[in-house]
């Protein structure tokens, strides 16, 4: 069924609202434990945001430090507060930074936006006059950032325009489902595996829709998307048995039962989450991938069958799984990029390390996600197969109902067209006026199908009287000719219909 424009946009405008009621709803189910107090972490006021403004003192201080002599930087800068209780008011506060001292700190300079931790007293703590003192805390990095991501922003909407629009909002609510309803709900004791799997459903839905809306293209590369994470999913969850994981790979992992409270984290819970949703953007473009180019291949030769399809988004899968893996790896790999070098440098044998949780779990990570990929593509190749041919089966029928002709090579056709596309199969070859003849079988998986129909008033046919007892030719040839232009130009308005 055709949808016409009012009803596309009600669709797309159902699609967001849908989206936002599921981040309302999933962080009202996330935001509190069972008992219904919040399980945010307290936000603390300790740091005030400010801007230097003028450097009061500096100096170089020498201590010798078991006989090895460090040298520490002192400085003292006035800031002025823009946020928070004490907003317009001025600071002294000291920053020092130590040769040896790690992490190690850039030295501040006036005009920096800085956090600064303050205390209050009658003299200062530094002995001056002012009354607010404290010590430098970090930099703001926040206007940086902003700026960094409105580049990206603009530039999408430059390169993309419309779909730039639609890849703004589907990233926002991808953002917003990540940080409003899977962290708040792991935080809360939810089971992290409930919450990935919840999410990663959503974001594949919302995003397609989306950015593609209601189309052939979207089904098959949604379900197709699905299936690859699904593997990968089922991947993780056994494989974090038969190694024996804890989920306790690094120190953070402590910290994080420290800081919340909860000792019952679910830390191999955290690793499949963590893997599905690592993989889920890799996989869904592979099926986006694979589900884009077949639909522009039936749009352009419909006749192709099932058998055909599926082999063409094969190759295609083929072309594009070797460049997705190794993203896949190479993010993992640069994520723990200090991680391994540590490892590495630890003087341990090949076999411990990769017999060490830590690496177990990234191998694990890279591997479960690759999977996934490589079954994503004959899911969504032989899924686009399927819907596609059920579309070439809706037009046949609407073409025997009285709606139109078909195109050559589709049920629908007369007699006299029946014999060409007989005598063409036989012979096998295109023989048009202005180019020499190239054969038509597409029986091969890598065979290269025209890339568009030849023109009616351009294809004869080869050894047509053999194949069918007589031949078309005269007056009645170019009639026929004309009919399968205006079948073809028929048949392509219906197709356009389609994929909108």
């Amino acid at each position: 069924m055709k949808l016409t424009s009012k009803k596309r946009i009600a669709l797309y405008w159902l699609v967001i609202l849908l989206s936002a009621a599921f981040l309302l709803l999933g962080y009202h189910w996330a935001a509190s434990r069972g008992d219904g107090e919040s399980n945010a972490l307290p936000q603390g006021d300790d740091l005030y945001r400010s801007k230097i403004t003028e450097i009061v003192a500096e100096d170089l201080v020498e201590t010798d430090l078991g006989g090895q002599k460090v040298y520490q930087w002192i400085c003292y800068f006035r800031v002025r507060l823009t946020e928070g209780p004490y907003k317009g008011e001025t600071a002294l506060v000291r920053q020092s930074v130590d040769e040896n001292m790690i992490p190690a700190s850039i030295p501040a300079k006036v005009g920096d936006e800085i956090y600064v931790s303050l205390s209050e007293g009658e003299d200062g703590a530094f002995g001056g006059e002012d009354t607010l003192t404290g010590f430098v805390g970090d930099y703001v990095r926040t206007t940086p950032l902003y700026l960094l991501v409105g580049a990206f922003l603009l530039l999408l909407l430059l390169f993309g325009r419309k779909k730039g629009v639609n890849t703004i909002i589907s990233l926002t609510f991808t953002c917003l489902a990540v940080f409003v309803v899977l962290i708040p709900a792991i935080l809360g004791g939810h089971s992290p595996v409930f919450a990935a799997v919840l999410v990663c459903v959503y974001i594949i839905v919302m995003t397609l829709l989306i950015v593609n809306g209601f189309t052939f293209k979207t089904a098959a590369s949604a379900l197709g998307c699905a299936g690859g994470v699904l593997m990968a999913g089922v991947i993780a969850y056994s494989m974090e048995y038969i190694l024996k994981l804890t989920g306790m790979i690094e120190e953070k992992s402590l910290l994080l039962t420290t800081i919340t409270g909860n000792s019952g984290f679910d830390f191999r819970g955290l690793i499949f989450a963590g893997i599905i949703i690592g993989a889920l953007g890799a996989v869904m473009d592979v099926a986006m991938d694979i589900a884009s180019a077949l639909e522009e291949l039936i749009f352009k030769v419909p006749t192709l069958t099932f058998r055909q399809i599926v082999a063409s988004g094969m190759k295609v899968g083929r072309d594009v799984m070797g460049t997705m893996a190794n993203t896949l790896i190479l993010a993992y790999a640069g994520g723990s990029l200090t991680t391994i070098l540590l490892i590495t440098t630890s003087g341990k044998s090949l076999s411990l390390i990769l017999n060490g949780e830590l690496i177990a779990v990234e191998i694990l990570k890279a591997m479960a996600g690759s999977i996934g990929i490589l079954f994503t593509i004959p899911i969504t190749a032989i899924i686009t197969a399927l819907l596609q041919t059920e579309q070439v089966h809706f037009l046949r029928r609407k073409s025997h109902s009285g709606a139109g002709a078909l195109p050559p090579g589709v049920d629908g056709q007369s007699e006299q067209e029946a014999v060409r596309e007989s005598a063409a199969e036989k012979a096998a070859v295109w023989t048009a006026e202005d180019a020499p003849a190239r054969p038509v079988s597409m029986e091969a998986a890598d065979a290269p199908f025209p890339s568009s129909p030849p023109a009616a008033e351009k294809v004869g046919v080869v050894a047509a009287s053999e194949a069918a007892g007589d031949s078309v030719s005269g007056d009645a040839g170019e009639a026929s000719k004309e009919g399968m232009a205006d079948q073809w130009a028929h048949f392509q308005e219906i197709m356009g219909e389609k994929r909108e």
